[in-house]
């Protein structure tokens, strides 16, 4: 109810002053049915989110294909970098601290780990982690299964932080991913900030109403999206998400009037 009534409360505000508007102008002031479903938008995307959107009219206007829209595959928009939903992510494996200008170069967004390699030393991922996050592009620790599937991430400048404080030391975090053992799996899971697991990611396939439940549920601010594989495949972002779902319920709209 709280969640509800924090979603209403702007709108009916927003309403309110319409309708004063409309009274303090005796009738000049126009009122576009527009305008009022723009400020039902927080309202509608809160139902949709929750399951509880069947349809709604304002006006001359039924909103029925809202949920539609958000029952379509969030994979359908894999993109690049510009398109909506699932964001490719530039990622490149950990190797040797003098590809690391390579890496910047490259503007790698996410620094992939192999759980189990039993290569890494805790100054080179330390090196690797003040560098790379020096530069704007840097996002995410990916760390993978042995056999290449995804297994979580965490948030690379978040990582870096919590290594420069000491907190956690890089060769605590090196000596995890070179055992892989269930034990120093459940250590990292619990330690590294922004941690996601693979339970936690989407499959590319998932409707963006799967999505954005899933989004209400974990707080984050973007999800790993997973291919049939295991593998990831990019990045969904709650953002991008939204702009995606709007812009189709606004060209439904438009097609129905």
């Amino acid at each position: 109810m709280t969640d509800a009534l924090t979603i209403l409360l702007p709108f009916l505000a927003v309403l309110a002053v319409i309708v004063l508007l409309r009274v303090r102008s005796e009738g000049k002031l126009e009122i576009k049915t527009s305008e009022i479903v723009l400020a039902a938008v927080p309202v509608a995307l809160w139902m949709l989110a929750t399951g509880r959107l069947e349809s709604l009219t304002v006006g001359d206007l039924t909103i029925k294909a809202f949920r539609g829209a958000a029952a379509e595959p969030a994979g359908t928009d894999a993109r690049p970098v510009e398109p909506l939903l699932v964001q490719d992510v530039r990622a490149d494996a950990k190797a040797a601290v003098s590809r690391i200008p390579d890496l910047v170069a490259r503007r790698t967004e996410a620094l992939t780990f192999r759980l189990g390699s039993r290569g890494y030393a805790g100054f080179a991922v330390q090196q690797y982690l003040d560098e790379l996050t020096a530069a704007p592009y840097l996002r995410w620790v990916v760390i993978e299964d042995a056999d290449g599937r995804f297994w979580g991430l965490a948030d690379a400048r978040e990582v870096d932080a919590v290594t420069r404080s000491g907190r956690l030391s890089a060769e605590q975090i090196a000596e995890r991913l070179n055992s892989g053992e269930e034990d120093d799996r459940a250590w990292l899971a619990g330690e590294l900030p922004g941690f996601v697991s693979a339970r936690d990611a989407l499959p590319a396939t998932a409707s963006r109403q799967e999505a954005l439940r899933r989004f209400e549920q974990s707080g984050a601010e973007a999800l790993p999206a997973l291919d049939a594989d295991g593998r990831l495949k990019g990045m969904v972002r709650r953002d991008a998400l939204l702009t995606g779902l709007l812009a189709d319920v606004t060209a439904r709209l438009d097609g129905n009037r």
